[in-house]
């Protein structure tokens, strides 16, 4: 009797965030290429740009892939360079003369698609910005007035005048009369007396 031969089961995926699964560059690769070079570019654009929604996201990657092409086009036209004799020589030949005008018309595409996708993204994120409410501004908290010190403490007794506008307000003293113009004087200031200290003379 016959046992089923087990079939081993896959290996789990690592385990990656949201962000990076969008932005996982890794099936552009090829033989040769370093991801830990791609996985920190892509870093790079995220922390500059901060693309939000699909859209923006996706001219984000478009930008990403630009640059990594050119890149990759730009090391094979340097081991061409490296592997003719000399440069005279390479642009004398014309198959390698046609693979060096390819190139360059390839490096020219990849800049090209490059500023398109980062012009259209600053729109779309000028435009996101103009749309977003202004962030309201933080009312500022009353002040509250310290009544202890704000209360004025009490005045002291107001200093004595000087001497020279007591004798100025004081009145001057009249003259005493004598004969019979005293003897009136002294009737009428009697005459002015309340009745009580009448009675207490009498």
């Amino acid at each position: 009797m016959t046992r089923p031969v087990p079939i081993p089961k896959p290996a789990a995926a690592p385990p990656v965030t949201g962000r990076s699964l969008r932005l996982d560059l890794r099936p552009y690769l090829i033989r040769g290429e370093n991801p830990a070079e791609l996985e920190a570019l892509t870093q790079a654009y995220l922390d500059q740009y901060h693309p939000l929604g699909v859209v923006e996201e996706w001219l984000l990657r478009t930008m990403l892939l630009a640059q990594w092409n050119k890149q990759r086009w730009g090391r094979l036209e340097t081991q061409l360079l490296n592997s003719a004799p000399d440069l005279l020589a390479l642009l004398r030949d014309p198959a390698s003369n046609a693979l060096m005008q390819q190139i360059q018309r390839r490096l020219t595409s990849e800049d090209s698609r490059h500023f398109r996708s980062l012009a259209e993204l600053r729109r779309l994120q000028k435009q996101r910005a103009a749309a977003e409410p202004p962030a309201q501004s933080k009312e500022k908290a009353p002040v509250t007035e310290n009544w202890v010190r704000s209360v004025k403490s009490p005045e002291g007794p107001s200093p004595a005048p000087p001497l020279a506008k007591i004798l100025e307000v004081a009145p001057t003293p009249r003259p005493v009369q004598s004969g019979a113009g005293a003897s009136a004087g002294q009737s009428q200031a009697a005459a002015s007396l309340p009745a009580d200290s009448t009675a207490l003379a009498s």
